[in-house]
């Protein structure tokens, strides 16, 4: 995916090469140039609408996050409550074990029975604790669902976002300022876009194939072998919590040590039983009555169907339905802004074509409708085109009277427009003046024209070299 953008990139560059080099790639769009804004006006909105429809997959990705997030902390908390019940019940059973050693009590059958019942308890509790799932995967699930996906995506998605607006702006401004440096300008913000784009997509759909694949292949298979590679002791417990069917790993081990439990209870109850240390006796029907509590909680906390319906509503509403539709929202709309980006930067090199190169001025010429600068190069190039033709302009007498035409007063200037050598003798101010209308007319606003055009061309030429060349370089590094 990444490859092929790249080489998109590439083909691109080729055909700004072909364009710069070549005079059969330089060809005008078909349609004219009014047209032409208005197409490359619709697809610059396109884009920037598709990159907004973005964000519909954005809120069901990230309202799938927080599900994932909420309810792996939810199985996190009964993990760890179960964890710290089977601290409990182990620290109970080595307490059985040595009250039981210590209290010497008799007769040897009940003794028997008080220190296999404390063995028993020990050993079932240990096993309790050693196929307990760790809680260690969840609250790596949590926190990378609850912070760190969250806070890149929104990240990511409000840049690329922003480079598409300024596009969008930059296009505009330069269709309406028929600019070709602004399209130049929205041309290079386009290829950084185009490239950040490449990489969400690919990341996305990645993600998109990897989930869609965890979802139609079954989540609880996925589920057991993940566990089966993590820790193979726990498999059996977690196979048993995605299902609710056969015998769950933990009542075996719970039910050995509630067994032993009586057992010991039992043996303290019977009235033959007498104990050499009574502080120990003591101790160990203090020790039955925590146990009792401390099993009766494990009990009530591994239900099936409670941790069930969270796991369910996890993989099943949340991840496998909000996450994967997100996900292909995402990178649907992604790509079609990616595509719509692609065809812009080609028809945006046939709209500058219709464009003037205003170079670093052009924000002027804008926002003061080019009055000033245009002013001014219009009066440069028409008083140099009339000396040229051997008139000048009296400025100080024509901001009184009006212009007053008459031979120049340089040599090489005393050809007058008809051709004659001698100079012709002064105009009155009528004269002058129709004079003046109709050689402007037929001569002088004829080239004046001639010369700001040329003049226009050769600066439309070498601002386009100068742009397209940093343009290529910029994007060379990015």
């Amino acid at each position: 995916m990444l490859f092929g953008g790249v080489v998109f990139v590439l083909a691109y560059f080729v055909f700004l090469c072909c364009r710069a080099g070549l005079d059969c790639c330089r060809k005008e769009a078909g349609c004219g140039p009014n047209t032409s804004r208005l197409i490359l006006f619709i697809f610059a909105a396109l884009m920037l609408v598709m990159m907004a429809c973005s964000f519909v997959g954005y809120t069901n990705f990230m309202e799938g996050v927080d599900g994932v997030a909420d309810n792996s902390g939810k199985l996190k908390k009964i993990i760890n409550r179960l964890k710290d019940s089977s601290g409990d019940l182990s620290s109970q059973g080595v307490r059985f074990v040595t009250q039981t050693e210590k209290a010497d009590c008799s007769p040897d059958i009940l003794s028997k029975a008080l220190t296999n019942s404390a063995t028993v308890f020990d050993t079932y509790a240990d096993m309790y604790s050693s196929v307990l799932p760790d809680a260690k995967s969840l609250s790596m699930i949590q926190n990378i669902f609850a912070e760190k996906v969250p806070d890149y995506v929104k990240y990511f998605l409000g840049f690329a976002f922003a480079l598409t607006a300024v596009a969008f702006l930059l296009t505009l401004f330069g269709l309406c300022c028929k600019s070709a440096a602004l399209l130049n300008l929205a041309s290079l913000v386009g290829i950084i876009t185009l490239l950040l784009l490449i990489l969400t997509v690919a990341f996305e759909l990645t993600m998109s194939v990897m989930f869609a694949d965890f979802c139609y292949y079954g989540p609880n298979q996925a589920v057991y072998e993940m566990a089966w590679n993590y820790k193979e002791r726990t498999a059996g417990v977690v196979r048993y919590y995605t299902i609710c069917d056969g015998t769950n790993p933990l009542d075996i081990a719970l039910n050995k040590t509630i067994i032993a439990l009586g057992n010991i209870k039992n043996a303290t109850r019977n009235s033959a039983l007498s104990c050499q240390d009574t502080v120990a006796e003591n101790a160990i029907k203090s020790i039955s009555a925590e146990a009792t509590i401390t099993t009766s909680n494990l009990t009530s906390t591994q239900e099936c169907e409670r941790i069930n319906g969270i796991y369910y509503d996890m993989v099943d509403n949340v991840l496998c339905d909000k996450t994967v539709q997100g996900l292909w929202q995402l990178w649907a709309t992604h790509m079609a802004a990616a595509a719509i980006i692609y065809i812009n930067l080609f028809f945006t090199s046939f709209v500058k074509q219709k464009c003037k190169v205003r170079g670093l001025a052009l924000i002027l010429l804008c926002s003061l409708r080019s009055d000033l600068l245009s002013r001014a190069i219009f009066s440069h190039v028409t008083s140099a085109t009339l000396l040229h033709l051997g008139f000048e302009i009296d400025g100080r007498r024509g901001c009184r009277e009006g212009y007053s035409i008459g031979p120049s007063s340089r040599p090489r200037n005393r050809i007058s427009v008809s051709g004659e050598h001698t100079p012709p003798p002064l105009l009155s101010k009528e004269e002058g003046r129709a004079k003046w209308h109709g050689e402007v007319a037929s001569k002088i606003l004829p080239a004046v024209n001639h010369q700001t055009e040329a003049a226009l061309q050769i600066s439309r030429n070498a601002w386009s070299s100068v742009l397209d060349g940093a343009f290529l370089f910029a994007c060379f590094l990015f």
